[in-house]
């Protein structure tokens, strides 16, 4: 998607810079014949995709750079971290895309109580998804996403994590 959007913006940018061709008050007479515009387009586009590949190629020693800094900022931030990296990493991975959940009951039928009951753990990501009724009260099923460092790189980077091999 990020070279889409490059791709877009160049030519666009393209567009608008070739677009003022005609010299001042002349209409009809383009500085570049239309095969040169549209070769002077090609190169600069061609040049502007290279330069994005670029930008958006990481190599491995990069990714484990990234994860190492993930990794020291979720042992930074008090979380139970296995001391070797790549055990954390796995344990990460398998957050991306899980849920954590919660059950509370509520003793009362009163709005407010139950909405400030309901702000308060909003505030901490909860989602209800289920109420039941219950003789006294109601029931509250939460949910919210799990928390992964890791969900941060791209796909195709952390692929370049496994050995060969080791997909199985």
């Amino acid at each position: 998607m990020g070279f889409t959007v490059t791709k877009c913006c160049i030519v666009l940018t393209l567009f608008v810079s070739t677009g003022s061709a005609y010299g001042e008050g002349e209409t009809n007479s383009p500085i570049l014949s239309e095969n040169g515009v549209w070769e002077k387009t090609r190169q600069l586009y061609e040049q502007g995709l290279e330069r994005s590949e670029a930008l958006f190629r990481r190599n491995t020693n990069d990714t484990w750079r990234i994860v190492q800094k993930l990794y020291d900022t979720a042992k930074a931030n008090g979380e139970d971290v296995p001391k070797d990296v790549m055990e954390w990493a796995k344990q990460d991975i398998r957050k991306i895309g899980a849920w954590e959940y919660k059950i509370i009951e509520l003793q009362t039928s009163d709005p407010r109580a139950i909405e400030t009951e309901l702000n308060t753990h909003g505030r901490l990501r909860w989602q209800c998804y289920w109420i039941e009724d219950m003789k006294d009260g109601k029931r509250f099923y939460l949910r919210k996403a799990g928390r992964s460092y890791l969900r941060l790189i791209p796909a195709g980077d952390l692929f370049k994590l496994i050995p060969a091999g080791a997909e199985s």
